[in-house]
Parts: structure tokens; sequence; C-alpha cells
């Protein structure tokens, strides 16, 4: 199997940063592919000889003493959890103070079984952000259908009758 894309990513990354702590060219990193795989070119090599190749560098990078550069802790994102992110799609959606306006959505959403937040476990709130975050696009797009809640829907019009097929 060929190395994969973000193997050639940290490749080369991996020698942008050799060639700024060492003399690094192109001879010099050749000779390192010859030296761990036996082969001078990297289209010449599989996912297995890229592996040991990624890790000899790391192993040079680590003897130069390169350190990667990382934000400072304050500035690194933390990920939102489920509940966080329901919050922020609730809150895109205009729906802070209108509790029922979810229920609606969960009500809609699960067929009638669950009607509260809590009463949804991951695969459920999965599937719920899906549909809200698909709603927010819409709103964005001024695709959004007439927004009235499930129970002042119109009934069914009947101004038409079948025929009767004789």
């Amino acid at each position: 199997m060929k190395w994969t894309q973000a193997q050639q990513g940290l490749y080369r990354s991996q020698v942008e940063q050799l060639a700024s702590v060492m003399p690094f060219d192109d001879e010099n990193r050749r000779a390192l592919l010859a030296r761990v795989t036996g082969k001078a070119s990297t289209s010449d090599i599989d996912h297995e000889e890229m592996r040991r190749v990624i890790n000899e560098q790391k192993r040079l990078l680590r003897q130069c003493g390169f350190k990667p550069k990382r934000a400072p802790k304050a500035e690194r994102r933390s990920a939102m959890n489920q509940e966080q992110y329901l919050a922020h799609l609730i809150g895109q959606l205009g729906w802070e103070g209108q509790p029922e306006r979810l229920e609606g959505m969960i009500l809609r959403q699960f067929g009638g079984w669950k009607r509260q937040l809590g009463q949804l476990d991951g695969a459920d709130r999965s599937k719920l952000i899906a549909a809200l975050k698909q709603m927010v696009l819409d709103e964005r797009a001024g695709r959004m259908r007439a927004d009235r809640p499930a129970d002042a829907r119109p009934a069914p019009r009947r101004d038409w009758t079948p025929e009767v097929v004789r």
C-alpha cells in the first residue's frame, strides 16, 4: 500500500523543520531515505517504509533540540460536548427562552417516543444536532420553511374528491 496523504504532509513538514535546524538539503534527504529504506526516492517506498522514515526524522529533530511550537494553553480551543453544541445551535435558531420549540423538534424527530432532551442518548443527540445544524444552514441560505409550532398546522385540504374507477 502506498503511503497516505497525512504521512506525506508530515514528511514534508519534518523535512522543512530539519532544514531550519541543520544543513538538510536534497542530497542529505536522499541519503536518509537510502539508509532507512534502501531506496533513494519517496515514490518507491510503501506505507511501512514511510512510517520508518518519519520516525527517523523525529529522532533527528529531537537530537537537534527542535521543539514543536504550540499555542499557549489559554489560546487552545477545547471541543464542545454535545450539550454545549446543542445549546449553541438553539441560540443560533433563537430558541433560548422557548423550550417548547425544542420539545416539538424532538417529538417530530423521534416519532413521539421521546419528548425531553434528557431522554436522548448520545446517538439520538447526534441525530438532533444534525437536524438543527441543517435548520441553521437553511435559515442562513433563506430556505427555511414557514416557522410555526406543530399544533398550529392547518388541517389538510379536502376540496377535491377522487374519481371512482368503474
